[in-house]
């Protein structure tokens, strides 16, 4: 996995380069679903609960800080869930 920062990867799509999304999501979707597993015990409502979690993060991505974006994706999933 990259080990270029999230603030850099977060940049580096808003300039248009869609590989750095790709790196930000497997960068925290094994730790999200887990999250979710942990809080639904379902894993098909875990799943559908991730996809909507990166769905919605999509959307709002643009006034995220960077520095917080960890924090900012779990709260998403956890709204999701």
């Amino acid at each position: 996995m990259s080990d270029t920062s999230d603030a850099t990867l977060l940049a580096r799509f808003h300039n248009g380069d869609g590989s750095a999304l790709d790196i930000l999501c497997s960068r925290y979707e094994n730790a999200l679903f887990q999250f979710l597993i942990g809080m639904l015990r379902d894993h098909h409502r875990a799943e559908d609960a991730l996809q909507e979690t990166f769905v919605r993060a999509l959307e709002k991505i643009d006034g995220v800080d960077p520095d917080h974006l960890r924090g900012w994706l779990f709260t998403v999933a956890y709204h999701q869930a």
